[in-house]
């Protein structure tokens, strides 16, 4: 599977929205080469954690960040092994492949081991052909940027 990498008008939109960062938790799903971790990170983030399956780009980030804010493996493996460790994050972004079902995978999973903490959001970066099986979740709003979506997410009961 190939990088496709969040394009700067999207890293822009994206933290435009989300506003000040300082000092929250950040999750990087299917984090690539950790570009949009590393701005969450520039921008005075608390901690941001990546999930990257990919050993190449798993290695490009750890040039990046802390070692241990590093898990090397799938995201399902990923959210599992941050909920079993007890963590909890405020903003968890995550850019899976391209029209491959990994949207609403992510929206299961995120359910099964719930990471968002009260009042936070999930952002999932898409492609606008793909559909969201919202489940427990409560779409806030979304922008799109030619092919690709944001969706802004929070769990029912936690907006």
């Amino acid at each position: 599977m190939s990088v496709r990498h969040t394009t700067s008008l999207v890293l822009k939109a994206l933290f435009d929205t989300l506003g000040d960062v300082r000092g929250k938790r950040f999750l990087d799903l299917f984090a690539g080469t950790g570009r949009v971790g590393e701005e969450a990170l520039r921008r005075g983030a608390k901690e941001v954690y990546f999930v990257e399956a990919d050993p190449r780009m798993a290695r490009e980030i750890s040039k990046k960040a802390p070692y241990d804010y590093i898990l090397k493996m799938d995201y399902k493996k990923g959210i599992k092994r941050l909920y079993l460790d007890g963590k909890k994050f405020d903003i968890i972004f995550a850019d899976p492949p391209y029209d491959l079902g990994f949207v609403n995978g992510v929206l299961r999973a995120l359910e099964e081991f719930p990471l968002l903490d009260e009042g936070g959001v999930l952002v999932i970066e898409r492609s606008h052909r793909e559909g969201l099986d919202l489940g427990d979740w409560v779409l806030v709003k979304e922008r799109r940027y030619g092919d690709t979506v944001l969706s802004y997410l929070a769990r029912r009961g936690g907006i």
